[in-house]
């Protein structure tokens, strides 16, 4: 039987406290300012870590990548696992709409900022 690198368990241990403090900071702050920013920087960590557990996996089984969704396969069977990381990267695209949707139009001042309230 082939054994796993270690580090897999210790990242894919810190993977899953990461999306619990997401999760936290989702539910108990409005997301603006440092919390907006803190969010999105442990998002990356998380994306980093959680396609760093995946390609090591990969060298010992089948990993195929479908959208939203991972299928690991074995020898004797194989799982679905929602891709964590894809949802992660739509929440931060969802995060940043304004400002994205302001880059993608050609300048800051396309985007109105959120905290003027229309008359």
């Amino acid at each position: 039987m082939i054994m796993l690198d270690p580090s897999v368990y210790l990242y894919s241990g810190v993977v899953g406290v990461l999306i619990v403090v997401l999760l936290f900071v989702l539910s108990l702050f409005e997301l603006k300012g440092l919390a907006k920013i803190f969010f999105t920087a442990v998002a990356l960590i998380l994306i980093t870590l959680h396609y760093i557990v995946i390609y090591n996996i990969s060298h010992y089984e089948g990993v195929v990548l479908y959208p939203f969704i991972i299928l690991e396969e074995t020898d004797i069977g194989g799982s679905i696992s929602p891709d964590i990381g894809q949802i992660a990267i739509l929440a931060l695209i969802i995060l940043w709409r304004r400002e994205l949707l302001g880059l993608l139009q050609g300048g800051e001042n396309s985007a109105p900022p959120s905290n003027v309230q229309s008359q």
